[in-house]
């Protein structure tokens, strides 16, 4: 499930970009949940890069934010590095003429064949009214059958306002106190 905000649905058509088209990328069926996405290298040899990016969803700057979602491959993605400014692993946040303001950067781990829950926390920059989540990398490439999945990424922003009161008053029944 790659889902943004609070609805727990996709947020638009994902775009892919597949360097030379040397992966298989796109649903599999061995989720952490039911079906997730998969990047799986079945015989190419050479240049992997890929990158999968959202749309881009609406933010509030200066809001805390949590990324969450599920992972595993078959390598190490403890470093991961990109190409001119493709096939980038971050959060792109965008000011309100859909630019990027201020890139967050971040990376996987070591091999896993069991699903991997990781988070992302922090403020939302000022300038940003958008967001783009990018998961991909150039190098290191996926080898012959290396794979890596992506399952259950949210993206959940704290509202500025609190949805509570500041003050307020309890009415209780007499209690006895010993």
């Amino acid at each position: 499930r790659l889902a943004v905000g609070n609805t727990g649905r996709l947020a638009g058509a994902w775009a892919v970009e597949n360097y030379e088209g040397k992966l298989i990328i796109g649903p599999d069926g061995n989720g952490e949940t039911g079906s997730c996405l998969s990047v799986k290298n079945l015989g190419a040899h050479g240049d992997t890069a890929f990158e999968v990016t959202s749309p881009p969803t609406p933010v509030t700057g200066g809001a805390k934010f949590r990324l969450r979602f599920s992972w595993r491959a078959n390598r190490s993605l403890e470093q991961l590095g990109g190409h001119k400014g493709h096939y980038l692993t971050q959060l792109e946040w965008r000011d309100a003429a859909n630019q990027p303001v201020e890139p967050q950067s971040f990376s996987f781990g070591k091999p896993a064949k069991e699903w991997q829950t990781a988070q992302v926390t922090g403020a939302i920059p000022e300038a940003a009214a958008s967001v783009v989540l990018r998961f991909g990398w150039d190098h290191p490439n996926l080898s012959v059958n290396e794979f890596f999945a992506l399952d259950n990424v949210a993206l959940e922003v704290q509202p500025q306002r609190a949805a509570f009161e500041p003050g307020g008053e309890i009415v209780s029944r007499p209690m006895r106190v010993a």
